[in-house]
């Protein structure tokens, strides 16, 4: 560090009062121009600009203090076990990613994404989910990728994705021991699941087969049989 800012920052005056070297660091920030993600960024976590990154660091609980104005939140690879409902004090209205893939969620409560009410991108996956209640992912009207790969999810219970109506990009449910002939998620959903089978485990039918495809099948084996008779 500069010997001038450290000794500013160990001897402050301000108006011929003696100046705490905290409130002196902020008032150096202030002066010299440093964006305000610099003070607000939560402890354990790197900022740049709306871009809030925590992964790594073993965290067991979430960051209360995540800057309103983020865009993009990474609390990937940790320790965490539970998203409660209003896990954030303050809406979180510009976010339009949350990353929280490998830490240890078993369980998410309903009404938990309503403080991210614009979010674009969500990754939940190589977690410790089991079950998908309904209406889990309320308020997440504006969702275009979901992410649930990697988990242990045994059961999607109805209406559990029926407020996403913009996804675009899919739901990602691979590596999971899923039994589900997934006819409900039809009428919640507008778009392919991406599923895959475990032998022995998973059953799934991703698609049912339109209608006219199945009547342009029976025309061709009949037009088959005509010619071949």
């Amino acid at each position: 560090m500069h010997p001038i800012v450290s000794q500013l920052l160990g001897k402050a005056n301000v108006g011929g009062s003696h100046c705490e070297p905290a409130t002196a660091t902020l008032l150096l920030l202030l002066c010299f121009g440093f964006p305000p993600s610099v003070a607000t960024c939560p402890f354990y976590c790197l900022c740049a600009s709306d871009i809030i990154s925590c992964s790594g660091h073993n965290l067991s609980r979430l960051p209360s203090d995540v800057p309103s104005y983020a865009t993009r939140l990474d609390l990937s690879h940790n320790a965490l076990t539970v998203l409660p409902v209003a896990w954030i004090p303050q809406p979180l209205n510009w976010l339009a990613t949350l990353v929280l893939s490998r830490n240890s969620i078993n369980r998410i409560e309903m009404n938990a994404f309503t403080v991210t009410p614009h979010l674009l991108h969500l990754d939940l996956s190589s977690n410790q989910i089991t079950v998908l209640n309904s209406s889990i992912f309320t308020g997440l009207k504006d969702l275009k990728e979901l992410l649930l790969f990697g988990n242990q999810i045994v059961q999607i219970n109805p209406g559990a994705f029926s407020d996403l109506h913009n996804l675009q990009s899919g739901i990602y449910l691979q590596e999971n021991p899923l039994v589900c002939d997934c006819a409900f998620l039809r009428t919640d959903l507008m778009i392919p699941l991406k599923l895959s089978a475990v032998p022995g485990q998973v059953e799934l039918l991703e698609q049912e087969v339109h209608p006219l495809l199945c009547l342009l099948i029976v025309i061709v084996l009949m037009l088959h049989i005509h010619f071949r008779s």
